[in-house]
Formats: C-alpha cells, structure tokens, sequence
C-alpha cells in the first residue's frame, strides 16, 4: 500500500515526498506503518529518488503528533511538494496544518491519505482503499474453516487487494523537475 500511494505521487509528477507514519515498533504489534514505510522506500529508491530522512516523520499515534509533524516537514525550508499520511486521519490533520499555513491543497502540498474512510468522500482525500469489510469478512470465514478442521494450518495469509481513490488532494505538477 504504501508503494502503491507512493508511486501513484510520482505517476504525477512528484519527486519531493515526504512520510508522516506512526512509530514503527510499538506495544501493540502494529506492523502497518512499517509495511507502508517499506513501500514507501522501495517506490522511491526506484523511481532512482532518495529516501530523505528530514522528510519522514514518526510518532505516536494521536492527532497532536500528526499536527506537529505536519507543522515540522511544512515548515522546513526545502518542504517536499507531497506527503503520504499512513492513514485518513493522519492525512486530515496534514491538511488541516497546511491550510493554518496558508497553504494549499493541492496547489502548493499534494496530500494522500491510507483507509479510505467514510469522512475521507466528505474531505475529498486522495487515498488509498482497503477493502475492510471484504477483508473481515474473509478473515471470519478463514476462522470458521480452522475451528472446523482437525489439523489447522499455523499461519495463513491472504492479500487483499487496493485501489488509489482519486479525489482531490493530489494534482500532477506542471514542468515538475525529473519529469519527462
């Protein structure tokens, strides 16, 4: 996923990403952020674009750490021109920062969030879709199969797919440098 959003910020046109993501490692075993983090890199590193690490934010979860990471990568001198959030929520608290900046959204920061929540229609995100309920319910039945079986597998893995939903947060950037 978090290859997909970044990819789909370089299809248009961006060089100039930056990441704003929960901590990697944390109590609860979330692995999430580390994935799109993963992805994020890989897409980077090649389209031949370097991973910056003054442009990669982590933290707590929360909608303070979100802003004032937010407020940190807008404000440095050399900003990246988009930011992949980790999440819609996180994405909104971007976008709420840039636009108390006097930025933008589009025009001066492209912005794409990850989930696909209900409220991301209503804040016209550019996201990335996971399809929960068609993954829950996948996971109930996989779960029904192994308590119905007399010798159940250890560990399963099913991918689901995603999609980008395109919005109104990401918009290709005219004469961007390193576009053809």
């Amino acid at each position: 996923g978090g290859r997909l959003a970044t990819e789909y910020l370089i299809e248009h046109g961006h060089r100039h990403i930056g990441f704003i993501g929960d901590e990697l490692e944390n109590d609860f075993g979330f692995t999430s952020t580390s994935h799109r983090y993963a992805g994020y890199s890989q897409a980077l590193v090649h389209a031949g674009l370097p991973v910056r690490d003054e442009w990669c934010f982590l933290g707590a979860m929360g909608h303070e750490p979100a802003r004032e990471h937010a407020r940190a990568l807008l404000s440095l001198p050399n900003r990246p021109t988009a930011v992949f959030a980790t999440s819609d929520i996180k994405a909104f608290d971007v976008i709420n920062v840039a636009q108390e900046m006097g930025l933008r959204v589009p025009e001066d920061i492209a912005v794409i969030g990850f989930d696909d929540i209900e409220s991301a229609r209503y804040m016209k995100l550019t996201t990335v879709r996971q399809h929960l309920y068609e993954g829950g319910r996948q996971a109930a039945s996989l779960l029904l199969e192994m308590l119905a079986a007399d010798d159940p597998p250890e560990n399963v893995q099913h991918t689901m797919p995603l999609d980008v939903v395109e919005r109104h947060t990401v918009q290709g950037l005219q004469n961007a440098p390193g576009c053809a």
